[in-house]
């Protein structure tokens, strides 16, 4: 009996081990650092930066897209995934196709970047997709936030002012929250 117990003991310590906190996507911090961002709605925590020198990024959850004016990078986990220099234009807006894929890049001058279902993605003079259309928030915001709101995840997205990044969970129970530690 000692030794199952001694057994079980050890296999929920090795386990215990494995356990780790859900990545529910990726957020730009204050310091132009693109982070994953883990755990869950009022309990987040942000990871540590994967790309440095990001001036616009958006994220389906699983996956990233950020620019940082001189290449377009797509990052999943903790790894980038996918980089190419990109064109002599900013970045307008980003979209994702089915798992959360990257699918577009519009760019300020018309140009898109497309991701085909197969192969490498290639400049086009359109994208397949829309921007998705803009969301009203029902929600007071907090004071002092600048720009649109940033996709992060399905249901999310980012708002954000000059010292502080938001979270807020779209939807019927829309709600914001501050992420700890963002400009770190």
């Amino acid at each position: 009996m000692r030794r199952i117990t001694l057994l079980l003991t050890c296999l929920a310590l090795g386990a215990a081990g494995q356990i780790s906190l859900p990545q529910i996507g990726f957020v730009r911090d204050l310091a132009g650092s693109l982070r994953p961002v883990f755990g869950v709605a009022g309990a987040f925590m942000v990871g540590e930066p994967v790309l440095a020198g990001v001036v616009s990024a958006a994220s389906s959850g699983a996956y990233a897209v950020a620019s940082t004016g001189s290449e377009i990078v797509v990052v999943t986990g903790n790894e980038i995934v996918w980089r190419r220099e990109a064109p002599d234009s900013a970045v307008e807006a980003f979209g994702f196709g089915a798992g959360g894929r990257p699918e577009w890049v519009r760019f300020v001058n018309g140009t898109c970047l497309v991701w085909p279902s197969k192969g490498e993605p290639k400049m086009a003079s359109f994208c397949k997709n829309e921007a998705p259309s803009r969301m009203q928030l029902s929600s007071r915001l907090p004071d002092r936030v600048e720009g649109e709101p940033e996709t992060f995840a399905p249901g999310w997205l980012v708002l954000r002012s000059a010292t502080r990044v938001y979270l807020v969970r779209t939807g019927p129970d829309e709600t914001i929250y501050e992420l700890p530690e963002a400009a770190q």
